[in-house]
């Protein structure tokens, strides 16, 4: 834990002190002091480029003393005209000492601020974001923090965008207590940053008084970019532009949106991922007709990549030209055709954004390719199974791997390679044709499935789950399944404390346990380690929410499930499971079992 915040001396007897009490960003000043103190300010900062040594050695000393009130003036400072001026100023913003925690910070902020100081600029970004992904908007009020007091101008600004950027995912109960939230946070600073989110603020309460100020923020950003690129980006402007299309667009104001999303393709360098990540986020916002405009613009681009020509063949389809896109699809598959691992990639992202059928195709694709015991063609098959089991295929997915099961029976080579051992594949596949039978209500074959499934691999804890909740268990059933879970968890508890670091260990604990029976609050506790570990992690927020729902608490589990669903928003599993536990709260009826995976 860092220390707590200084006590700061202040010199002045007109200034009203701040009582600290570990809690710097509470306190504030009256107007009238405000005023004084920033004249006070603006008069040592001149007097840091006096022509006399003393005066400018004692602005300094003074500077010095003051301390954190005097943070902002000097970060602005760092870019004055006058060296001199400039020099100092980074000297003292350099010196602080400043404690990016407070005592009552929620643990898992403390957690993430763990050694900010010491990191490097890419990983304060990630900190930021790790900030503005924790439920309920725990992380806001440090985000404020650091778009105070961040020493460089980049960085607080990026803090301010992560604040922004956590609305979407926000409760509307954690939404109407932001602004005060927000503007405690804040306090007196006049950092470019903290205006942006007072203007963010402003938005919030009313959203079309607070165009014209928005409108204003992006324009005085975008001229900082042209004249001072060092202390703005393309990646800043983008997002502040990407925040007013949404604005606009709520407020169907589209003309301007559509103005504003011109301004934004103007900002592409045309490098392959500001060009992924541009027409990614115009799919978000169903702007079909901008990704075919980026694509004039950047013809050469989007003819040499892959990804790219699927994003504009669904922006065809969308907008109806089939054909287009038919044709522009099988460009795409045509590309890179002697790199089969290039086409599995493909594939992988192509599934991750929800174009099932197109990601098939190049899973297939690679198959075909073959050798069939290669270890890419093996990992296609793998990948494929597991998609289409996810979109509720398992027949087709179990064909998969029976085909994969018959290779590396055959091919000890292949067994090899494989990334999977050869039992827990006959027990995926079989899993799989006993999701099949359910699915038929073939309950005979189903049970046949399931007992050659859990006879290939006795831990595997998705058999295990099924046949917990297998609807024709007689007694003899029951009792050996619930052994087998027992079993289970010994070894899982016995792998975990041999590899107390190995995330997934915990999660599938959790999630055999909240699916069957066991100690809910185990379970609840190895899930949140588990995204310890590995935060952010769409499958482990699955798992917690199966574990809040386990233990009673819908609303926690429909909120984590909430995130998991924004993470992987195309995994049918993951929807499949929230839309169970909605049904759950509103009491409808739902036709799965009470705990059904």
């Amino acid at each position: 834990m860092c220390p707590p915040w200084n006590r700061l001396e202040l010199l002045a007897s007109w200034v009203v002190p701040l009582v600290l009490s570990g809690n710097l960003m509470a306190a504030d000043v009256d107007a009238q002091s405000d005023q004084r103190l920033d004249q006070r300010l603006e008069r040592l900062i001149e007097q840091l480029g006096d022509d006399r040594y003393t005066t400018r050695e004692r602005a300094q000393a003074e500077l010095n003393k003051l301390g954190l009130v005097a943070f902002e003036a000097l970060a602005d400072a760092q870019n004055d005209d006058d060296i001199e001026i400039a020099l100092r100023a980074r000297y003292l913003v350099r010196s602080m000492h400043i404690s990016w925690t407070q005592d009552h910070d929620p643990p898992v902020v403390k957690t993430i601020l763990k050694g900010y100081e010491q990191l490097g600029l890419n990983e304060r970004i990630k900190r930021m974001a790790a900030l503005s992904r924790l439920s309920g908007g725990q992380g806001t009020e440090a985000l404020c923090r650091l778009a105070r007091f961040e020493r460089t101008e980049m960085l607080s600004k990026q803090a301010a965008l992560q604040v922004m950027d956590q609305s979407s995912r926000l409760l509307e109960s954690d939404r109407l207590r932001r602004p005060k939230v927000i503007r405690t946070a804040l306090g007196r600073s006049k950092r470019t940053a903290t205006h942006w989110l007072r203007v963010y603020v402003e938005w919030l309460e009313e959203p079309a008084g607070a165009l014209e100020h928005w409108d204003r923020m992006v324009k005085a950003e975008r001229d900082l970019l042209g004249e001072y690129p060092d202390q703005s980006s393309r990646t800043i402007v983008q997002e502040l532009l990407r925040r007013q299309i949404e604005i606009l667009r709520r407020l169907n104001r589209h003309e301007q949106a559509a103005d504003a999303s011109r301004n934004l393709l103007h900002l592409i360098d045309g490098s392959r991922d500001e060009l992924w990540e541009t027409t990614n986020w115009l799919a978000e916002q169903k702007s079909w007709a901008f990704i075919l405009e980026a694509a004039k613009r950047f013809t050469e681009q989007f003819e040499a990549d892959a990804l790219l020509l699927y994003r504009l063949a669904q922006a065809h389809l969308e907008l109806g030209d089939s054909a287009e896109a038919d044709g522009l699809v099988e460009r795409a598959l045509k590309l890179n055709a002697d790199r089969p691992e290039d086409h599995v990639r493909t594939a992988y992202i192509l599934q991750s954004r929800g174009m099932h059928r197109w990601a098939e195709r190049e899973y297939r694709y690679v198959i075909e390719l073959g050798p069939p015991g290669s270890m890419v063609s093996l990992e296609s098959h793998f990948l494929l199974s597991e998609m289409l089991h996810d979109t509720t295929h398992d027949q087709k997915a179990a064909d998969i791997l029976q085909n994969v099961v018959q290779i590396m029976e055959n091919d000890t080579a292949a067994r090899r390679r494989s990334r999977r051992e050869l039992a827990s594949v006959k027990s995926r596949m079989h899993y799989f044709f006993s999701c099949s039978f359910r699915a038929q209500s073939d309950h005979s074959n189903e049970k046949l499935h399931l007992e050659k499934a859990i006879a290939s691999d006795p831990a595997d804890a998705d058999v295990l789950i099924a046949m917990y909740h297998f609807t024709e268990a007689d007694d003899q059933w029951r009792s050996e399944t619930s052994t087998l879970i027992n079993k289970a968890v010994d070894e899982f508890r016995l792998l975990i404390q041999h590899s107390p670091k190995e995330s997934n260990l915990y999660n599938q604990l959790a999630w055999l346990i909240s699916n069957t029976e066991g100690d809910y609050d185990e379970a609840l506790r190895y899930s949140h380690k588990s995204l310890e570990l590995d935060p952010d992690r769409a499958g482990y927020l699955d798992t917690l929410g199966r574990c809040y729902y386990a233990n009673g608490n819908l609303e926690k589990a429909i909120e984590f499930q909430t995130e998991a669903v924004r993470l992987e928003p195309f995994s049918g599993q993951i929807r499949l499971q929230l839309d169970f536990f909605e049904s759950e709260l509103a009491g409808a009826e739902v036709k799965s079992p009470k705990g059904a995976p």
